[in-house]
């Protein structure tokens, strides 16, 4: 049985997927075979657990747990620059039509940039969707869901085609109940205690206090 934070993890990761409706592709979800070209044009999600703790001011030592989880979300995009080549390469296209061509033409730094904001937005209109507050997970099961901070690497100066990465993060509790046998504890539970004291003359007595207390537990 997996931990529910690695479990809550999972079910975050696969409604991702299951939402993503062709708009990005997540690492390790893919339904159905892709070819190369189909995947550079979508980003590529990666998800891993970049943190979790257990809050031990909300939760019990032998009672339930509430973890706090930190999910990391990486995008990856791979463009190339876009040029209407057909245009620019027909000898019948007038100097007009090139040039317009050539003003059309996009670098990879703007391909990659588009397609990143593309999949952000949509990874952030799916977890920030109120249908999919607890993530798929039973009611009252999550909290405090949050999916903030993306931040944007830089863009490589050289190479082919462009490639941009940019992280960001999606951040909850989610609740786990106490695990093991609690084993079995006798009905009536009786202490003969001897206790040794002073009196108020405060001169030991060898026994001040000798009786027998009887708790009776549910």
């Amino acid at each position: 049985m997996s931990l529910v934070a690695v479990f809550a993890f999972n079910t975050a990761v696969a409604l991702m997927a299951a939402q993503a409706a062709g708009r990005f592709g997540v690492e390790g979800h893919q339904t159905q075979k892709q070819s190369a070209q189909s995947l550079i044009d979508n980003a590529l999600v990666r998800c891993w657990i970049d943190s979790a703790d257990v809050d031990f001011s909300r939760s019990a030592r032998n009672g339930p747990k509430e973890h706090e989880l930190r999910v990391g979300v990486r995008f990856q995009v791979a463009q190339p620059a876009k040029a209407d080549i057909e245009t620019l390469e027909d000898e019948a296209s007038t100097d007009l039509q090139r040039a317009t061509a050539l003003s059309n033409l996009t670098t990879p730094t703007l391909e990659t940039t588009t397609a990143l904001y593309a999949a952000w937005s949509a990874v952030f209109e799916i977890l920030d969707d109120a249908r999919n507050l607890t993530l798929g997970l039973p009611k009252g099961s999550i909290s405090d869901k949050a999916y903030s901070q993306f931040k944007q690497d830089e863009f490589p100066t050289r190479g082919g085609p462009g490639i941009l990465t940019a992280t960001s993060f999606l951040e909850f509790r989610v609740k786990e109940a106490q695990l093991g046998d609690l084993g079995n504890e006798p009905a009536n539970i009786t202490m003969d205690n001897t206790l040794i004291g002073a009196g108020v003359d405060e001169v030991t007595d060898d026994v001040s206090k000798a009786g027998e207390t009887t708790i009776t537990t549910t």
